[in-house]
């Protein structure tokens, strides 16, 4: 995926949008956090076929030691290799019936949001021009 290691090498990073740009897909804009007005890397991360995502508070989640997960840099995005939320997913839709074994649970993890995503292909990673003020 192009711009993960770039992702993970973010100190601090900071959800800014999160949105639905058309039927099962899901859109995540994320960005580090902007020191002495220096214009930091945007990136938007698109599911394109997502089964479910849900959205914590970074303040109240708490790790499940019984995950595990891909560690790159950071971590701010993982790929989990075993995960309760993916048990959950299993036990609660079809979606394995429909795709045997084509699953993967994301984890994206920013300043003040967890974001867990279960989808059937990788993310597409771009960088995009930041906002300039």
């Amino acid at each position: 995926m192009q711009y993960l290691e770039n992702i993970n090498k973010i100190d601090t990073l900071f959800l800014t949008d999160i949105y639905e740009p058309r039927k099962n897909s899901l859109l995540l804009e994320v960005k580090g956090s902007v020191v002495a007005d220096e214009e930091t890397e945007v990136y938007v991360i698109l599911f394109k076929n997502y089964i479910a995502y849900h959205v914590l508070n970074e303040n109240f989640s708490v790790p499940d030691p019984n995950d595990e997960f891909i560690k790159i840099g950071h971590n701010r995005l993982r790929l989990f290799t075993k995960s309760g939320y993916m048990e959950y997913i299993l036990k609660e839709t079809l979606a394995n019936d429909m795709f045997p074994n084509e699953m993967k649970h994301y984890g994206l993890y920013t300043e003040h949001h967890v974001i867990h995503i279960i989808a059937f292909k990788d993310p597409i990673i771009e960088m995009k021009v930041p906002n300039r003020y």
